[in-house]
């Protein structure tokens, strides 16, 4: 069988079982490119994969391709050959010829609750740029109820802009998200101090005819039409920039709630199901710039260290 077919075939597994498209997308660009590496070097037919060239192809990834690109190539490239072997297209396992680089961690931005305080402060002063001001005072609440949002809810970009009017329940302070990751929908919730600016922005909101979108974009060539993950960032980007707040993005909404319902004390397991999370370490992953140098740490800490707990318990204050 050709490369190229099974290549096919296996995307079509992949979408048969669930895989986002997100998902089948990364991994055919990957195994495109894995595939075209195999047919410079003579190789177009599955049963003339060996371990020597398989292991060749994962040594020159790394020559080439930064850490976390080698990570994503040879985790596609590991999963088509196990599929291979289950479905009898390839007589030896060659998984083991290919290992998983680690990737050197990074510092992901992660907003704190002051960082969010600025952002919203900046929402209460209109900024017309070409908008009238009745526009830009309705973009001003749009804002700042979105901000508010993402930051109480901890919801994804995708999952922002995917919200509709009836989704949302104010009084209860509740949402359903129909458009999470790997197609999955959840409920999440939020406070009464976003509930308002929520209210505030439903009794302004214009949208196009047919369109159901929480959010929606004010003034440009498509007024009152949903709002779209690339406006988004430019909203947030933009605030950023007014308000003093660098390196603004949607996902960094996502991690700094994590971190501010950690320092406030909620249980783990209560932030992973508020999060979305299949698993209970991704709260521990999205909480990680949390250090002894953190002064919210140090506060949290002050209140609960051993000595004082100790202390409290034998009468004294």
């Amino acid at each position: 069988m050709q490369i190229m077919d099974a290549i096919d075939d296996f995307i079509v597994y992949g979408q048969q079982v669930g895989w986002s498209a997100g998902t089948c997308s990364k991994y055919r660009w990957h195994l495109d490119k894995f595939r075209l590496w195999m047919l410079e070097r003579g190789v177009s037919v599955v049963g003339e994969l060996t371990r020597s060239v398989v292991r060749t192809w994962g040594a020159a990834t790394r020559e080439r391709w930064a850490p976390a690109t080698v990570k994503g190539a040879v985790t596609a490239v590991r999963s088509f050959l196990r599929w291979l072997i289950d479905e009898g297209l390839l007589a030896e396992d060659l998984t083991s010829a290919l290992k998983v680089p680690r990737v050197p961690e990074r510092v992901q931005r992660t907003i704190t609750a002051d960082e969010v305080g600025r952002l919203l402060a900046a929402c209460e002063t209109p900024v017309e740029r070409g908008l009238t001001l009745a526009d830009a005072t309705t973009s001003a609440l749009r804002n700042a109820a979105l901000v508010a949002l993402l930051y109480d809810s901890l919801l994804r970009a995708s999952e922002l802009c995917g919200l509709i009017v009836d989704d949302i329940d104010l009084d209860a302070g509740r949402l359903v998200v129909r458009r999470g990751k790997g197609g999955k929908g959840r409920v999440a919730v939020f406070g009464p101090q976003t509930a308002t600016m929520l209210r505030a922005w439903l009794a302004v909101r214009s949208a196009a005819p047919g369109v159901s979108a929480m959010f929606v974009a004010i003034g440009g060539n498509t007024p009152g039409s949903a709002l779209t993950t690339r406006g988004l960032r430019i909203i947030v980007k933009n605030l950023g920039e007014r308000a003093g707040v660098s390196g603004v993005s949607p996902h960094a909404f996502r991690r700094g709630g994590t971190a501010q319902l950690t320092l406030s004390q909620v249980p783990t397991r209560i932030v992973q199901i508020l999060g979305g999370w299949s698993k209970i370490t991704m709260v521990e992953i999205y909480t990680r710039w949390l250090t002894l140098q953190t002064e919210e740490v140090q506060g949290v800490y002050n209140g609960h260290s051993p000595v004082s707990v100790a202390r409290a318990g034998n009468g004294d204050k």
